[in-house]
């Protein structure tokens, strides 16, 4: 098996800007997209798998998503930023994408 290090954690301008517009929504949400889904293991914990379903990921790739949202959320959790480390899925969904896996929103 081959092992591959690598780390990559350069944003482009592009990912730059969406992390500034899903962190706007997180802080004050709207009625359109994104839709950010925070699910918890169980009631009073944080949550373990973040799901953002959002038009704008057509041309990203997953890992660009994921990456995007993971830095959002950092961001919002502030001095809590430890607290990313419960993140097990950070998956970001396109609405045909959501609604493939189940994901109704």
């Amino acid at each position: 098996m081959a092992v591959i290090d690598r780390v990559n954690t350069k944003s482009t301008d592009r990912e730059a800007e969406l992390i500034g517009r899903l962190m706007d929504e997180w802080q004050a949400p709207g009625n359109n997209e994104p839709v950010i889904i925070e699910e918890r293991p169980a009631e009073g914990l944080p949550p373990n798998h973040l799901y953002v379903v959002w038009g704008e990921w057509e041309d990203l790739s997953p890992l660009q998503r994921s990456r995007i949202i993971l830095k959002a959320y950092e961001q919002k959790l502030g001095a809590n930023a430890g607290l990313i480390t419960q993140v097990t899925i950070a998956m970001g969904l396109t609405r045909e994408q959501a609604h493939t896996i189940g994901l109704d929103v």
